[in-house]
Order: structure tokens, then C-alpha cells, then sequence
């Protein structure tokens, strides 16, 4: 079940917001879209199958396909390359981990950085982290 949500002036507009001016008024929209969790609309077959990002686990590729993992435990084939779904997805929130995971670094629970570096979902999944993409994957951590 998706909902959605269309903003009325009285979501946008309080008693006090009527001597702001219109930039001012633009900036509040602009910052409750924002706030709003991100639908995606992903092809299956002959259905669009519409998602919140934050249901997504992981991806992981699988040449010209890509599976997408999501919280509940189901696991999508699309026919999406990953670097397809890298490009539609948050980037601020999903990481390029290793070439064949792009992860939802909200689910991130524990990040192992010897013995072959690997990550913990919130869901027990372990996931691979390239030596090529650690470097890339210490940088987001530092920026949290």
C-alpha cells in the first residue's frame, strides 16, 4: 500500500507564515518535500512494483540483472544493471561497496574492517566490501 501525501495550505502555511516572504515560503515547501521518504516506481515483467528507499537492504548485480533485498525479507530480479540502480538511487544514503553490492547505509549495523573487510545489515546479511571501495566507504564513515 503506498501513500501519498499532497500538501494543502494548511500544511504549508501557519498564521504566522503569512508575512513571510514568497522565498521564504518556497524554502518551507521545498524542506517538507524533503522530509518525505523517496518513492521509486521499479519495472517487474508488466507491473511497476512502487517502493520507499528506506525498504531497500541492498542490491547486488547480477551481470545484466540486479536483485534488490529489502527489509521484509523479499528479493527482487529487475533487468536493471547495478550501475543503473547506483544512479537512480539516494546517493547520500546507498554506497557502492563492492561491484556487485550497492548498500543502504541507513541499515549498516557493524563494519569489520580485517580478515577481508565485510559489513553486517540490520537484517544478519553480510556483505563484501572491495579493497578498491574501502577507501571510498572510510571517507562516508568519517563524514558521519
Amino acid at each position: 500500500m503506498v501513500k501519498s501525501h499532497t500538501f494543502g495550505l494548511k500544511d504549508i502555511y501557519s498564521e504566522d507564515d503569512i508575512l513571510l516572504d514568497p522565498i521564504s515560503r518556497r524554502t518551507k515547501i521545498k524542506n517538507m518535500q524533503q522530509a518525505q521518504p523517496t518513492m521509486l516506481a521499479i519495472p517487474n515483467a508488466r507491473e511497476y512494483l512502487i517502493v520507499k528507499e528506506d525498504e531497500i537492504l541492498y542490491c547486488q548485480s547480477d551481470g545484466n540483472y540486479c536483485y534488490i533485498n529489502f527489509l521484509d525479507g523479499r528479493k527482487l530480479l529487475i533487468s536493471k544493471k547495478l550501475k543503473t540502480m547506483e544512479e537512480v538511487l539516494n546517493g547520500s544514503i546507498f554506497l557502492r561497496v563492492h561491484n556487485s553490492f550497492l548498500v543502504n547505509m541507513l541499515h549498516v549495523k557493524k563494519v569489520i574492517l580485517q580478515d577481508g573487510s565485510r559489513m553486517i545489515l540490520s537484517n544478519g546479511d553480510m556483505i563484501t566490501i572491495s579493497r578498491t571501495r574501502k577507501k571510498e566507504l572510510l571517507n562516508y564513515l568519517k563524514r558521519i
